[in-house]
């Protein structure tokens, strides 16, 4: 088990070399801001761990932990499951250059295995309503959070170094649709005239 420093990414996780791709950009009544789909589901891995998988702007990552993540995730239901608050425990793997289409994801982690997936919907969903009246108009984030259900299908395999957790599956739930990721600041209730406020980022 890894006493880790949230966000330290661990530095033999394997860089890719990130393959440019033209950013399709949509406008939406229900949102400010758009940003990127994504794609996540997590894997039940050896020794206690879970795998949470997450795939969005060309960027897969994946959080091996025993509890629940130090970041938000997003369960099999489409529920959106805030990150833990305090001390945790747990490795971050960054790979580069997977596609930005949510519905496939393939990459070669070297050492640590390889995934080809592609989803397919059950066609059920879950939408999830999200308050932004209080931030900010620089507020980048939906409204309206929409999950599709169902499962990917391919192949994973995935090894820790060390073999402190391994995973390997044919198919597993998740869910595909709206990225639940905002950078926002709240609105000051009485900023003085003169006073200079930055605008600092949260996440979901």
């Amino acid at each position: 088990m890894r006493d880790l420093a949230i966000g330290l990414l661990l530095a033999s996780a394997l860089a890719l070399i990130a393959v440019p791709t033209k950013a399709a950009a949509s406008a939406s009544a229900n949102i400010r801001k758009s940003p990127a789909p994504s794609a996540a589901f997590t894997l039940p891995g050896t020794n206690g761990y879970s795998l949470y998988f997450k795939s969005e702007k060309g960027l897969l990552t994946i959080i091996a932990s025993q509890r629940r993540p130090a970041q938000a995730t997003i369960a099999t239901d489409g529920t959106l499951v805030p990150a833990r608050l305090g001390p945790t425990s747990e490795s971050t793997y960054v790979y580069f250059g997977v596609s930005r289409d949510p519905g496939t994801i393939e990459a070669d982690l070297g050492a640590f295995g390889k995934v080809t997936l592609s989803f397919q919907p059950s066609g059920a969903k879950k939408v999830t309503s999200v308050d932004l009246s209080d931030k900010t108009e620089k507020c980048t984030g939906a409204t309206k959070v929409v999950r599709r259900l169902g499962s990917f299908v391919g192949s994973l395999s995935f090894h820790a170094e060390n073999g402190y957790t391994n995973a390997e599956a044919t198919s597993v739930p998740g869910t595909v649709g709206t990225s639940p990721f905002r950078n926002c600041s709240t609105v000051p209730k009485h900023p003085a005239e003169d006073e200079v406020l930055p605008e600092l980022p949260t996440f979901l």
